[in-house]
C-alpha cells in the first residue's frame, strides 16, 4: 500500500495517495512494524504539506521522528531523515527555531 499510496502522488491524485496511506498506516500499526510505520509516518507528513494539511503533518513527523529514535541509534541516517521531515514541517508552518 505505501508504494501504491507513492506512486498516486507522483500521478498527483493526492486525494486517492492520502487516502492510501492512511490503510497503510492502520496496516503497519496493527502489524506493529515500527520502521516500516515510521516511513509511511514521514510520507505522509511530505503528503500532508502538500496538500495543505500542517496540521496533519506535525503529529507525523513527531511520530516518526520517536519511533526512529526507539529502534535505531542516534547517529543512524533514518533518524537524520525523520528530523529533516520535522524541521520541514516546522518551515513550513513559520516556526524555524
Amino acid at each position: 500500500r505505501i508504494l501504491l499510496a507513492e506512486a498516486l502522488v507522483r500521478d498527483g491524485r493526492l486525494d486517492a495517495a492520502w487516502d492510501m496511506q492512511s490503510q497503510a498506516i492502520a496496516a503497519l500499526e496493527r502489524a506493529g512494524a515500527t520502521t516500516d510505520l515510521a516511513a509511511a509516518l514521514s510520507a505522509r507528513a511530505d503528503l500532508a504539506l502538500n496538500v495543505g494539511r500542517p496540521d496533519d503533518a506535525l503529529p507525523a513527523a513527531e511520530r516518526a521522528l520517536f519511533l526512529r529514535r526507539s529502534v535505531l541509534p542516534p547517529d543512524h541516517p533514518d533518524v537524520a531523515g525523520a528530523l529533516t521531515v520535522l524541521a520541514d514541517v516546522h518551515l513550513a508552518a513559520g516556526r524555524p527555531d
